[in-house]
């Protein structure tokens, strides 16, 4: 997040969203992918979904499954990964009962993220 200072917007928010940096050294991560058992009895669990939330656009973006856009390696133990977007959308609200329009992304960043003048 420090990286981030004075220029947190969507694309950053994604990106960290997106995360697995930590997983090898301590087994959990911002992203996580839901598999194997931490010690005897206790499951690992997975990120459903990711949203990121732009009040004053009346924007919300969001991922359902993973936002990193990763494969699924274990399908007996990540059930439905494979229906993952793997990116986020943008949905913005309108001012009025019912009105919603969903915004397609042109590109995808590396990071899984938000792209397209969001």
């Amino acid at each position: 997040m420090a990286e981030g200072y004075g220029s947190v917007d969507p694309n950053f928010l994604a990106g960290c969203l997106s995360d697995h940096e930590t997983l090898e050294e301590t087994g959990w991560s911002v992203c996580a992918h839901g598999h194997g058992e931490v010690e005897p009895g206790r499951e690992r669990g997975g990120s459903v979904s990711s949203e990121i939330m732009q009040p004053a656009l009346g924007t919300m973006h969001y991922a359902y499954g993973w936002p990193c856009g990763g494969e699924v390696d274990y399908p007996g133990e990540q059930p439905y990964q494979d229906r993952s977007w793997g990116r986020y959308m943008s949905f913005r609200l309108g001012h009025g009962a019912g009105r919603v329009r969903v915004h397609r992304w042109r590109s995808q960043p590396a990071c899984g993220g938000v792209s397209g003048g969001c």
